[in-house]
């Protein structure tokens, strides 16, 4: 709504001589943000330099917010106002001018990630791009209902590189084979670095003895492996290299 000549007057008047800003003028007389600011723009050179301190952060801000080669912006499809990059940036348009948001990490998860307001949300980088440019979370869950059953995993596993073309939908299993350094054991003897103590042919040779009655001891001391490795490979609980 284009405002009125006492609203301009008045405007001019608080924003010279206060040190309100653009956006709570556009608020208080319930007028569009760009009109505001090209008012001010117009008469910025014969008013204190508090105003072209105003116009200067304006035009920082939209210099950070402007695409790089190949960067692409996209709104994010939840979080209406979050603009993401295909690049992994993002810019928050839900005030009247826009903002670039730094991304931070979070000790001792390796992950970048912001905070959305309102509501104070901390939500991941990887996770904004992966829903704006590749698709939608698959809404299946896991056995016990508690979490999603799909994440985001980055191909050439660096937790910082949240391009879209690094990034991919995968099962939380999936996600744990391709990224062993932040966690635990899936298996014993998996995924670590850690190598078996037995091979394929040596678990089987220890089945077949057993069913000859052989000693759970004798078999350890055979092996030169403890009793709950023997027992492992008796009940098939234990991983087992094919060498």
């Amino acid at each position: 709504m284009e405002p009125t000549r006492k609203q301009k007057q008045a405007m001019i008047q608080e924003y010279t001589t206060t040190w309100t800003t653009i956006r709570k003028l556009s608020l208080k007389y319930d007028c569009p943000f760009y009109i505001v600011r090209k008012m001010m723009e117009n008469i910025s050179k014969c008013n204190p330099p508090y105003i072209q301190r105003h116009i200067k952060h304006l035009e920082e801000a939209e210099e950070l917010c402007r695409p790089l080669p190949n960067e692409t912006f996209k709104e994010h499809p939840y979080h209406k106002g979050i603009w993401v990059s295909n690049l992994g940036r993002v810019v928050n348009r839900r005030m009247p001018y826009p903002h670039l948001r730094v991304a931070v990490v979070c000790r001792p998860c390796p992950y970048k990630s912001i905070i959305l307001n309102p509501g104070r949300i901390r939500i991941y980088i990887h996770t904004l791009v992966a829903e704006t440019f590749i698709s939608e979370r698959p809404k299946e869950r896991s056995k016990s209902g508690k979490r999603p059953l799909y994440t985001v995993s980055h191909l050439d596993n660096d937790p910082t590189n949240n391009r879209a073309d690094n990034l991919i939908w995968e099962t939380l299993k999936n996600n744990l084979h391709r990224s062993p350094k932040w966690t635990g054991n899936l298996k014993n003897g998996e995924h670590r670095g850690r190598p078996c103590k037995l091979s394929l042919k040596q678990a089987q040779a220890i089945r077949e003895e057993r069913k000859q009655g052989i000693s759970v001891r004798d078999l350890s001391k055979k092996y030169k492996v403890s009793d709950s490795t023997v027992y492992s490979a008796i009940n098939r609980t234990e991983c087992h290299s094919v060498n």
